[in-house]
């Protein structure tokens, strides 16, 4: 009996010292979703901090959500969102692993994303500016605050769990300027894609414009023309009268065509023959599959018509006409002095040819004439060749103006 007692405590023992080590990794009695500014409702705050805590084991480190509207004067953002984890027993492991979204509210609106432990490799630099991205194009755009927390997880979720590709989010980059590239379609090269963004920031940041180059595989039940100035809109492009300019590359299965669309008063430079001159010129590399060389043609293009160095292609229609005009009158003006010239001309009586032969001189037998060879040549007419259709266009003075063009392919 006493033997049975000794191995019940023993094993009594054992499992004591062990329940540390079987015990959860974090502390699930910590509010993760702390919202300092009552921008979020109470019943949406609940629920996020539930979805937090289901996420937490799953992805075995913590997520908490500060947002907050106050600093101190000497205290910057980063010690801030930094003391806040460290100092609310945060963390998941002994390395107390977690991803900490910071979203500070006060005169000027920034957030940040901070990894500690392992969360430093669950993600690379890469995914957590894609995550970023999305985040402040979310919270820019019209959408709940609740459903923008809601991403951001499951976006989380799916970098840590390798369903995310790391790409770039519409919109925003991660310190919050406009996008200036982005290839939703993925038919761009990191190279590519880091060479077309450098130069269309070096002709924003110097002709006040903002350009984008935009790629994708969904217009959203949207015609070209409406899903370009939705977008433009919808991401602030063209906020507060600010020039824009967007080149869309659409890849929507049926639907695959690009579109120039420039919105508020650089509209009036795009007129209909400079966009068709744009599309003459980026139609073959666009056929080829060669977008990256459309891209820098386009963007040569726009260089050249916001800094004021593009000239326009001369109409050929007018200069024609005119060359017809002055061939007629020309030939018109010739008859007249042809005619004022044979008036003044002394008539001679005309006389017969036979007049001038000697009688029988002359005498014409054989009249047959002989061909000794024949050739037939037959040479096809040439046909024209195959186009796109031709480019489409519209504009519109109304809220700014706007103007829009592009083809098929």
């Amino acid at each position: 009996m006493k033997r049975i007692i000794s191995i019940l405590f023993a094993a009594f023992l054992i499992f004591a010292f062990a329940l540390p080590a079987f015990a959860e990794d974090y502390n699930d009695g910590v509010y993760r979703f702390n919202d300092f500014t009552e921008t979020f409702s109470d019943n949406d705050a609940k629920r996020l901090n539930s979805t937090i805590d289901e996420l937490i084991p799953k992805l075995k480190t913590d997520l908490p959500v500060y947002v907050f509207n106050t600093l101190k004067e000497d205290e910057s953002f980063d010690e801030r969102a930094n003391y806040f984890y460290e100092h609310n027993n945060f963390g998941y492991g002994t390395d107390k692993s977690g991803i900490l979204l910071a979203i500070y509210l006060g005169d000027e609106p920034k957030y940040n994303l901070y990894r500690y432990g392992t969360a430093k490799t669950l993600i690379d630099d890469k995914e957590e500016q894609a995550i970023g991205d999305a985040f402040v194009f979310d919270f820019n755009s019209d959408a709940a605050y609740y459903d923008i927390i809601d991403r951001y997880l499951s976006n989380v979720s799916a970098a840590v769990d390798g369903e995310s590709d790391g790409t770039e989010a519409v919109g925003y980059t991660a310190t919050g300027e406009l996008a200036t590239v982005i290839d939703n379609a993925d038919v761009l090269s990191d190279k590519e894609e880091e060479d077309l963004r450098e130069r269309v920031k070096k002709i924003n940041d110097k002709y006040d414009v903002n350009y984008v180059i935009l790629t994708g595989d969904d217009n959203e039940g949207l015609s070209p023309e409406s899903y370009t100035l939705n977008f433009l809109k919808e991401y602030g492009y063209d906020s507060d009268g600010q020039n824009a300019v967007v080149f869309y590359i659409s890849f929507e299965p049926g639907n695959r065509c690009w579109r120039t669309t420039a919105r508020n008063s650089i509209y009036k430079k795009f007129t209909e023959s400079v966009i068709n001159d744009i599309d003459d010129h980026i139609e073959p590399d666009m056929k080829n599959g060669d977008y990256y060389d459309a891209c820098l043609t386009h963007i040569s293009y726009v260089k050249k018509i916001v800094s004021g160095k593009y000239k326009e292609p001369v109409d050929r229609g007018p200069i024609l006409i005119g060359i017809i005009v002055g061939v007629v009158v020309g030939i018109i003006v010739g008859l007249m002095h042809l005619a004022s010239c044979k008036k003044a001309m002394r008539v001679v009586a005309p006389v017969d040819a036979h007049e001038y032969l000697v009688k029988d001189s002359f005498n014409l037998r054989d009249k047959k004439v002989y061909y000794l060879y024949t050739t037939v040549t037959k040479t096809a007419k040439p046909k024209s060749s195959s186009s796109s259709g031709g480019s489409s266009y519209s504009s519109g003075s109304s809220g700014g103006g706007y103007s829009s063009g592009g083809r098929s392919f």
